[in-house]
């Protein structure tokens, strides 16, 4: 069996990721962002895709999502709990990731075993720019030697051009929902985001469309 190839997302990095203030990885990778907080109103891209968030400092525990979407919907979310008490973004951003880069390696060897491996590096997405920072081996966020660690298996996907990295801002970031109190209206889009409910939505309005017209005997061409 084989899948059918999906085009790519309309966030490709030829026209929307952006290097943020210029900076640039290990290996050439490009550190990027999606911006004008179109991702949230266009919906999950066919290409495998990973998005993470994370809290901090939260009493008594901190927790980690992420959403893996593939064929414009979600395939996998995941939300747990920080067991241990990290205390800064960096970290918490950073183990969630990870845990992302880890699931997203196994979608990946999915996806090549029915025939349709991902063109490129898996995009990874996140809010957090001193984590993207470190995922990617710039070197001033480098310096932060302590934290390399946790890090390491994130970096070691990027330079093997597993993954790109992406930075989602607020506006386009669909699993921050889980992390913070956001409005009703970026928690229906979010959810929209995951399940593909808009596509779900014309699908059925097509089908209504044609029962009524046949009923009515007419065609689609009449």
């Amino acid at each position: 069996m084989r899948c059918a190839r999906a085009p790519r997302s309309s966030f490709d990095a030829d026209e929307s990721l952006t290097e943020v203030d210029g900076i640039r990885g290990k290996g050439g990778v490009i550190v990027a962002t999606h911006d004008g907080g179109q991702r949230l109103a266009t919906g999950a891209p066919d290409e495998l895709e990973g998005i993470s968030d994370a809290t901090w400092s939260r009493i008594p525990h901190d927790y980690y999502v992420f959403a893996i979407t593939w064929r414009r919907a979600v395939v996998l979310l995941i939300i747990k709990k920080v067991a241990v008490t990290l205390g800064a973004s960096m970290y918490t951003e950073g183990y969630g990731s990870t845990r992302c880069s880890e699931w997203l390696d196994y979608g990946v060897t999915i996806a090549r075993a029915l025939g349709c491996p991902p063109d490129g590096p898996v995009l990874l997405g996140r809010d957090s720019r001193s984590s993207l920072l470190v995922s990617g081996g710039q070197s001033s966020a480098a310096r932060s030697r302590h934290a390399l660690l946790l890090y390491m298996q994130l970096q070691q996907r990027v330079q093997s051009g597993l993954i790109r990295l992406a930075h989602i801002g607020d506006k386009d970031m669909p699993v921050d929902c889980f992390t913070k109190w956001t409005t009703k209206e970026k928690l229906e889009s979010s959810l929209a985001y995951l399940t593909n409910a808009r596509a779900r939505t014309a699908i059925e309005a097509r089908r209504e469309l044609e029962i009524a017209l046949a009923i009515l005997g007419i065609g689609d061409d009449d």
